[in-house]
């Protein structure tokens, strides 16, 4: 990673019925956080559409909303599940990823990986 990836950050919107709630500076370090948090109580999650998107991080694919949710909650310290990630936009959630060089993609895409 070089150095200017380590401190940059993004905004991560947390919205409800239209308006934004919530904004959350969020660093690389945040959501690499947030992927452990993931692996220490993973989730059932399966790509149940083509369209699913996916977050490859470490040869895994992760399920970007639940990924950018963990980071906001770690990162306001708040419990594990407080948030809901309906109230992330996918858009938002893959300018933030991409922002920080993550492999953002299509799930089906990485199937082959």
């Amino acid at each position: 990673m070089r150095k200017e990836e380590a401190t940059m950050t993004a905004v991560l919107k947390v919205v409800r019925k239209e308006e934004v709630v919530r904004c959350v500076n969020v660093s690389r370090s945040d959501i690499e956080a947030a992927f452990r948090a993931w692996d220490q109580n993973p989730h059932e999650w399966r790509t149940a559409r083509a369209n699913e998107r996916a977050i490859r991080f470490g040869n895994r694919d992760y399920p970007p909303k639940e990924i950018a949710r963990i980071a906001i909650e770690l990162k306001e310290k708040l419990p594990i599940g407080h948030l809901q990630s309906h109230g992330l936009t996918v858009n938002n959630t893959k300018i933030c990823f991409e922002k920080l060089s993550f492999d953002y993609r299509y799930a089906c895409d990485t199937k082959d990986d």
